[in-house]
């Protein structure tokens, strides 16, 4: 393919004419020119457009975060899907920072709703990890109507409600080999349910810690 960009000639593949026009854009980059370079093409390739440069990844921005020891290694333990994809695997990347974070800001990112977040808190809780949970600001009224996750402390199983406006921290991960279990039983419970329309129990979670106000 040949073209000619703003008088400079040049020939190649349309890749490499792709890259060429990244680095010249980049080099008139703080110009006060905000013009469209003109491109003549000769011998263009067939269904070749001059397009800007798409990310084939746009979540990709998570990939900037600073994460807790093994996350990203836990989290593809745990789910089946690469948070490239979004949903579950993204949401729970993105709590594996050890910030705090209302499970909606989560859910938006990642492009989940709240029943999908809920199983990503109980899914951690069952692979082990430590969390925060703070529902001081969530009203008795939302709470009442909210849905519950398990966790066993002392022996004994409790529940604690999660609502959107739940906020959340991840103080630590569980080992990536209680995360393959925890997938693995998921997997067998989800093939069971979509034979048979009864209930399976995929057990009690491990005891974990979770911190609640």
């Amino acid at each position: 393919m040949k073209a000619v960009l703003d008088g400079i000639e040049f020939e190649g593949t349309p890749e490499e004419f792709s890259e060429f026009l990244k680095t010249y854009r980049q080099s008139v980059k703080g110009s006060d020119s905000e013009t469209t370079p003109h491109i003549v093409y000769e011998n263009k390739p067939e269904n070749y457009e001059n397009k800007p440069e798409k990310n084939t990844n746009p979540r990709e921005w998570y990939m900037h975060l600073d994460f807790l020891p093994n996350a990203r290694e836990f989290v593809e333990s745990l789910y089946y899907y690469k948070p490239e994809h979004g949903g579950s695997s993204l949401a729970l990347l993105i709590l594996t920072t050890g910030k705090q974070y209302t499970l909606r800001s989560v859910g938006n990112k990642a492009k989940c709703d709240s029943g999908s977040m809920v199983e990503v808190i109980q899914r951690s809780i069952n692979a082990g990890c430590q969390i925060d949970i703070d529902n001081s600001r969530v009203t008795a009224g939302a709470l009442s109507r909210a849905r519950k996750v398990k966790y066993v402390k002392d022996g004994q199983e409790n529940f604690i409600s999660v609502t959107p406006d739940t906020k959340v921290r991840y103080v630590s991960l569980g080992t990536v080999e209680r995360a393959e279990q925890v997938a693995k039983e998921s997997r067998k419970s989800f093939a069971a349910k979509s034979k048979k329309p009864r209930e399976i129990s995929t057990g009690s979670p491990p005891i974990t810690k979770i911190i609640h106000r």
